[in-house]
C-alpha cells in the first residue's frame, strides 16, 4: 500500500513538473521583440516565397545548417499566419518535445522512473531551455533531434534485438543522425562520442556493437553526400558565419558556460560542483560494464575539448548555444547519479539544493525579467504617435535592410520604410532608425547633417536610437 502511494506521488511529481515546464515555455513568450538573427529567420521563412527564393535568402543569411528549421518555420507560417507574434511557438513546440524526449532517454538509462522524473523536474525548470524555446532560432529543434539521435543510438547497441527491431531502430538512427548532424556541424561531436563510446566498451568490456559499425559507413556516406557543398565551403574557409566569435577568456575555464546554462554564476557553480562531485564519487558506477552513463561523460568532455583545441589551433568557434546538447549529458548524469548515492543525507541534501535553488533562481529570472533585445515595437509606437509616416533605416547593406523592413512592416504596415542613402525622395520630415549592434553601437546621425538634413530630436530605446530629422532645402 505504501509503495503504491509512493509511486503515485512520484508520477504526480513528474506530471506536475511537465505541466509547469510547458507553462513556463509559453509564459512571456513574446516579452521581447525579435533580435537580428530572429529577424533573419522570419525573413527567410516567408510562406509566399517559392522554394528557389527561400533557398536564395537562406544562402544570403544563414546557410545550409539552418535550412531544416527554416522550411519547418515556412510550413508553420503557411498553415497559421505570417505573423512575428506566432513564430516563436514553433521553437516552443520543440522545447516541449524535448521535455518528453529527455524523460524517455533518462528512463532508458537505468529503467528508473524516479531518475527520469527527477531529470524531467530539473530540465522543466531550466531557464536556458525556457529562453531558447522563446526564440525564433533552431536551437530547441537541434536539441530535440540530438535527443532522438541518442535514444535510437542506445536502441541499436542493445543486445539480442529481434530482426524487426534492428531494422526499425537502424532506420530511425540513420534518419536522426543525418537530420541532427545536418542541422548544426557541432552535432558531429555527438557522432564522435558514439564512436568513442562503442570503441571503449569493446576494448574494456568486450561489448561488440556490430550493428553500429555496419551503420557507421552508411551514415558517413549519406552525410557527405547531402552536405558536400557546406563541407567544401568550410574547408576552403569561405564560411564567415562564425567570425563574430571571440577567443575564450580565462573566466571560461572556471565556469564552462554553466552560468549561462543555469541562469547565474551561483547556479552555474552549484551545478558544476554537483556534477564533478557525483562523477568522482560514483566513477565505478559510471564506467562499469554496460553502463550508459559513461557515454554522457564522454559527450561532455568531447563537446568542450574538440572546439577548444580547434580554437587554439585555427580560430575560435565555441559558444554556449552551439553545444546546447551538453545539457542532455549534465541532466542525465546528475539525475541518475544523485539518486543512487548510498548516503541518504547527502542524496536528499543534493536534491533539495538543486530543486530549491533552481526554483528561487527561476522566480527571480521571471519576476524581475529585464528586456535584453531591441525595442522595435516601442520605437514604432512612438513614431506613430508623432504622425510621421516615413522611416529611414541604417542597415549597412541591402539584404539587412530588406529583412528589417520585412519585420517592421508586419509590426506596422502604415509606415513607409526606406534605406538611408543619399536621396530622400523629397520627404520633408522623417525618422532615422538605427539598430545599434549593426553599426558597432555608433549611430552617427550627423554624418550627412550639413548637406542633407537637420536633426530635430533624438530618442533612445533599448539597442535602438531614433532621430527625427528635417530635410534642408
Amino acid at each position: 500500500m505504501y509503495s503504491r502511494k509512493k509511486n503515485a506521488v512520484i508520477i504526480f511529481s513528474g506530471f506536475l513538473s511537465l505541466v509547469i515546464g510547458i507553462f513556463l515555455i509559453f509564459y512571456q513568450i513574446n516579452f521581447e521583440n525579435y533580435w537580428i538573427d530572429e529577424i533573419a529567420s522570419y525573413w527567410q521563412a516567408d510562406p509566399k516565397l517559392s522554394l528557389k527564393e527561400t533557398l536564395a535568402r537562406n544562402a544570403e543569411v544563414d546557410g545550409k545548417p539552418v535550412l531544416q528549421y527554416i522550411f519547418l518555420l515556412k510550413i508553420f507560417f503557411k498553415f497559421l499566419n505570417y505573423d512575428p507574434n506566432l513564430g516563436r511557438y514553433l521553437s516552443s513546440l520543440f522545447g516541449i518535445l524535448s521535455l518528453f524526449s529527455i524523460f524517455f532517454l533518462s528512463f532508458q538509462i537505468n529503467k528508473s522512473l524516479k531518475e527520469a522524473i527527477f531529470c524531467l523536474v530539473l530540465i522543466s525548470l531550466n531557464i536556458y531551455l525556457i529562453k531558447y524555446s522563446q526564440e525564433l532560432r533552431p536551437y530547441t529543434y537541434i536539441l530535440f533531434l540530438c535527443l532522438l539521435n541518442i535514444i535510437f543510438f542506445f536502441k541499436i547497441i542493445e543486445k539480442n534485438l529481434l530482426i524487426k527491431n534492428k531494422i526499425i531502430y537502424s532506420f530511425f538512427f540513420i534518419l536522426f543522425s543525418l537530420l541532427s548532424m545536418s542541422s548544426h556541424p557541432f552535432v558531429l561531436l555527438i557522432f564522435f562520442t558514439q564512436i568513442i563510446y562503442v570503441l571503449y566498451n569493446f576494448y574494456f568490456h568486450k561489448d561488440k556493437s556490430v550493428l553500429f559499425f555496419i551503420l557507421l559507413p552508411i551514415i558517413c556516406f549519406l552525410y557527405l553526400y547531402f552536405n558536400y557543398d557546406f563541407i567544401m565551403q568550410n574547408i576552403k574557409g569561405e564560411d564567415e558565419t562564425n567570425l563574430w566569435i571571440t577567443s575564450l577568456s580565462n573566466k571560461f575555464y572556471y565556469d564552462y558556460f554553466f552560468s549561462r546554462f543555469f541562469g547565474s554564476k551561483i547556479m552555474g557553480t552549484i551545478y558544476l560542483i554537483t556534477l564533478i562531485y557525483l562523477i568522482i564519487k560514483l566513477k565505478n558506477k559510471i564506467f562499469r560494464k554496460s553502463s550508459k552513463l559513461s557515454f554522457f561523460v564522454f559527450l561532455i568532455i568531447i563537446s568542450y575539448l574538440v572546439p577548444i583545441t580547434y580554437g587554439v589551433v585555427f580560430r575560435p568557434l565555441l559558444t554556449d548555444r552551439y553545444i546546447i546538447f551538453v545539457l542532455i549529458g549534465i541532466f542525465c548524469l546528475i539525475s541518475s547519479l544523485a539518486l543512487t548515492l548510498k548516503s541518504k543525507k547527502i542524496k536528499y541534501s543534493i536534491l533539495f539544493l538543486l530543486i530549491f535553488s533552481t526554483l528561487i533562481n527561476l522566480f527571480i529570472e521571471i519576476k524581475f525579467r529585464v528586456n535584453a533585445k531591441p525595442e522595435f515595437v516601442k520605437t514604432i509606437n512612438y513614431i506613430k504617435s508623432e504622425k510621421i509616416n516615413n522611416v529611414a533605416i541604417i542597415a549597412g547593406d541591402t539584404t539587412t535592410f530588406d529583412l528589417i523592413k520585412n519585420y517592421l512592416k508586419d509590426i506596422n504596415n502604415t509606415l513607409k520604410y526606406f534605406e538611408l542613402k543619399n536621396k530622400f525622395e523629397n520627404k520633408n520630415k522623417f525618422f532615422i532608425l538605427c539598430y545599434e549592434p549593426l553599426v558597432g553601437y555608433n549611430c552617427n546621425f550627423k554624418k550627412y547633417e550639413k548637406n542633407k538634413y537637420n536633426v530635430l530630436e533624438l530618442r533612445n530605446f533599448y539597442l535602438i536610437k531614433l532621430a527625427k530629422v528635417e530635410i534642408i532645402n
